[in-house]
């Protein structure tokens, strides 16, 4: 949890970003949309918006490297937690 940036072996070295955080800005038929904002430094490095097709179990237009995987487990855990509901 946190920022492991300088404290951790296996955090990647470079100019991206600390951490990703996620939320569900709407879901309605079978597209999810999900907002996120990448930190670096504890401040906002990037933003944008995902459009997510339940149908499709997919990204309409998938993002790229390591946020696609973190984004694609957000989702995941996001529809678990909606059918155990």
């Amino acid at each position: 949890m946190g920022y492991a940036r300088g404290q951790c072996h296996s955090f990647p070295e470079g100019p991206g970003p600390d951490a990703v955080r996620f939320t569900i800005s709407g879901h309605a038929g079978g597209a999810i949309r999900i907002a996120y904002v990448l930190e670096r430094d504890h401040f906002p490095f990037a933003q944008g918006g995902l459009e997510y097709s339940v149908a499709a179990a997919a990204f309409v237009t998938p993002p790229a490297g390591t946020l696609a995987r973190q984004a694609q487990a957000y989702v995941e855990s996001y529809l678990r937690r909606k059918r155990e509901s």
